[in-house]
């Protein structure tokens, strides 16, 4: 399934034994398991839509009033650029150790899903990394946008939960859930890393988007406030190939 990007009209993994307390999210498995995983990338992904509509309109003010954008302003926005593109990589990343550990598995590699296998190390590794690069994003946006967290607390718990805050192995299962502010767990996955094919095309998938959202914020952010920006190295895209 491809995620939509259109624009609106408006630290360590937690390694947990234990799955939270009584009414938590049955795990989804099979193909289940990877609807209920792109359905938390949609959810990300118009979260920080709405944001981004947001940003235009604060572009759209500034400019009628003759005003510029704030010089701290325009670096949180370069942040969240940089901060998506960080995501998309740890994700595409991410789907490449997947497959790592699927084919290790179908060679018979004994330590395949040993704690001491690179490629399990390496996911790991990535998606803890996503943790901080939310960690970030969501400062970044607390400055451009201070109203953001108190008027749209569904859309900011969106951006949060990209992130699984409980990732383990039981056998050749990837265990991924999320839990929520109660401890509850609001969103629970199982995926068979021997057949890792599906949950490796939807990170590449969610790669793609969110590189192609960080684009958006930047046409968005900066051409519609003081026209084409030359950031520097900080926030650089790649040549059309």
């Amino acid at each position: 399934m491809k995620f939509s990007l259109k624009l609106l009209a408006l630290v360590p993994v937690c390694i947990s034994a234990t799955m939270g307390p009584a009414g938590a999210q049955a795990p989804a498995t099979g193909p289940a398991a990877i609807v209920s995983y792109e359905q938390t990338v949609r959810e990300f992904n118009r979260a920080l839509n709405v944001y981004t509509v947001r940003q235009r309109q604060f572009a759209e003010e500034r400019r009628s009033a003759k005003l510029p954008l704030p010089l701290a302003q325009k670096g949180a926005l370069s942040a969240i650029i940089a901060d998506v593109r960080d995501i998309a990589a740890q994700k595409r990343g991410m789907a490449t150790q997947v497959r790592c550990v699927a084919a290790n598995l179908a060679s018979g590699n004994r330590n395949a899903l040993a704690t001491s296998s690179p490629c399990l190390q390496t996911l790991f590794l990535l998606h803890s990394r996503v943790k901080t690069d939310l960690d970030d994003l969501n400062r970044a946006m607390a400055l451009t946008d201070p109203e953001w967290f108190g008027r749209y607390p569904t859309e900011a718990q969106a951006i949060s939960y990209l992130y699984w805050d409980v990732m383990n192995m039981d056998g050749s299962l990837l265990n991924l859930a999320r839990t929520g502010p109660s401890g509850v767990i609001v969103r629970h996955v199982l995926v068979n890393l021997a057949d890792g094919t599906a949950l490796a095309r939807a990170l590449d998938q969610e790669a793609a988007a969110l590189e192609d959202l960080s684009a958006t914020i930047f046409t968005i952010a900066f051409d519609a406030n003081e026209g084409p920006q030359d950031l520097g190295p900080f926030v650089s895209f790649p040549a059309p190939s």
